[in-house]
């Protein structure tokens, strides 16, 4: 098979292919007697996680976190394995650096090969699989760290920076959860099945793999959580900021009714009183400027400023 990558241990064969066209997977399909419609899944770049059991292998979809500094914001990736008792095969639409530096390093050293394989394309399987969710890690990491990001926004007034922040991780947060959840039940059906696979035997690893994506939904939900909190916190200041500026303007506008009142009546073309004297125009002004003091007065008294 061209263009298709090929690591053999002990019988035991990996075969890595990353953004194939359609003709490498008709190649495919007929080399190992895959089914049609896993073909068709694996040509699909967004394919919710699954798992199809056939007599001779089982077709995985499986999805992994990416994390973008840049974007300060998550996103997955699938990957596609077919896994038999001689032979794994793994399909990317999409580049994972994580799984092209694990299949290098086996590659590359004859010691990390044998780890990784161990005469077993079950092992072999669950230890890619392992590997790709230790990923989650530094990504969690990352998650707190922007969720203190937007708590210092909120003590700093940086609202508008805050609630841009807040959209993306919630965002995030989702595509975290909906990449966990579906595969949850996949290593649970496999951790219960007995098939002639042999992958009963390996139970207690798919135990270990179900285990740690609990262990991720359980984190991402306090995120989700923490997220809910500091959202209301924003939303909050938010209405306390609006509120604040409306009650400014409302005094404002109270404290000049009397004086456009005076402006507006001395601005007739009647006769009113004071009208002929010359010190009218800086009485009315001391009067407009006394009634302001006195309603300023009045509002702080009140506690209303």
């Amino acid at each position: 098979m061209k263009n298709i990558k090929q690591l053999t241990y002990h019988g035991i064969s990996w075969y890595h292919l990353e953004s194939p066209d359609i003709k490498q997977l008709e190649t495919l399909q007929k080399d190992f007697h895959l089914h049609p419609l896993d073909i068709e899944d694996v040509h699909e770049q967004r394919q919710r996680p699954k798992m199809d059991i056939y007599r001779s292998y089982i077709f995985f979809v499986l999805h992994v976190p990416v994390w973008s500094d840049q974007k300060a914001s998550l996103d997955t990736r699938q990957y596609s394995l077919f896994v038999s008792e001689n032979y794994l095969i793994t399909v990317l639409q999409q580049p994972i650096a994580k799984l092209n530096s694990l299949f290098a390093q086996a590659e590359k050293d004859p010691r990390k090969k044998k780890r990784f394989f161990k005469n077993n394309s079950w092992h072999l399987f669950y230890f890619i699989v392992n590997q790709l969710l230790k990923e989650t890690n530094p990504i969690k990491k990352s998650i707190s760290r922007q969720l203190d990001m937007i708590d210092k926004e909120l003590v700093s007034s940086r609202h508008k920076d805050a609630l841009q922040r807040i959209s993306k991780m919630r965002r995030s947060l989702v595509f975290f959860q909906t990449m966990i959840k579906p595969q949850v039940p996949i290593f649970s059906k496999l951790e219960q099945a007995e098939h002639k696979l042999g992958t009963s035997d390996y139970a207690h690893y798919w135990g270990n793999l179900v285990d740690k994506l609990r262990s991720d939904w359980e984190e991402i939900e306090d995120y989700s959580e923490i997220l809910d909190g500091l959202s209301e916190t924003n939303e909050s200041l938010l209405s306390y900021r609006t509120n604040e500026v409306i009650k400014l303007l409302t005094i404002f506008s109270v404290i000049l009714m009397p004086l456009n009142l005076i402006a507006g009546t001395y601005g007739m073309n009647i006769r009113l009183p004071l009208a002929g004297y010359s010190f009218a125009f800086v009485l009315l002004m001391l009067i407009m400027l006394s009634l302001s003091l006195l309603m300023l007065f009045y509002f702080k008294k009140k506690k209303w400023l």
